[in-house]
């Protein structure tokens, strides 16, 4: 509101000369200049957006789905979800499953960083992970029959190490660094 203010006051100090005209468009260059690189809110250059908080039981669940371990299998999370996208392939990764897998990991942060963890929860996670890899690799089933292209090996590969990072470092209790990586992939700052 206070920039279309400035720019109203702008236009009508200069929109009686030629020059004052070049002046308003300088000023209005320079202006959204600043709104584009400095002044607009984080999530217009991120990959934030709002996320809702989760409850460790939905957390569980999902990624039972997303590692296709869920016993309801008719279920479209199964086959949608982050490894259940991957076969049969169709061209496309979904982001939307990584971040969903990431926040599950929050939501179970507290849980993961106990003595004694449920062995479906472990199960779920590292078939995430490894299967992203094994799969992606050149002998895999995507990497072998071409269908990932080059920068969709890499971006599974980095989210896969993404998670593998947060999962161990949240083992290890240090649930402020777990979350570094994604943070960063979130910022567009990870590659």
């Amino acid at each position: 509101c206070q920039i279309m203010i400035f720019f109203e006051a702008v236009f009508r100090s200069c929109v009686y000369s030629a020059k004052g005209l070049a002046a308003y468009f300088n000023a209005a260059e320079s202006m959204v200049s600043y709104l584009v690189n400095i002044a607009l809110p984080e999530a217009v250059h991120s990959k934030r957006k709002e996320i809702p908080p989760m409850e460790p039981n939905e957390a569980k669940e999902l990624l039972a789905f997303h590692s296709s371990r869920h016993s309801d299998v008719h279920n479209p999370k199964w086959e949608h979800g982050f490894l259940g996208s991957l076969r049969p392939f169709r061209g496309e990764l979904h982001e939307e499953n990584f971040i969903e897998v990431m926040e599950c990991l929050r939501a179970l942060a507290e849980e993961l960083s106990a003595a004694a963890i449920n062995r479906e929860l472990v199960s779920d996670i590292v078939a995430i992970i490894h299967l992203s890899r094994v799969w992606a690799a050149p002998d895999g089933m995507l990497g072998s029959n071409c269908l990932l292209t080059e920068e969709q090996t890499k971006l599974l590969l980095a989210w896969a190490d993404i998670i593998e990072t947060c999962f161990v470092y949240l083992l290890d209790e240090m649930e402020e660094e777990a979350f570094s990586e994604y943070e960063a992939y979130l910022d567009g700052e990870y590659f």
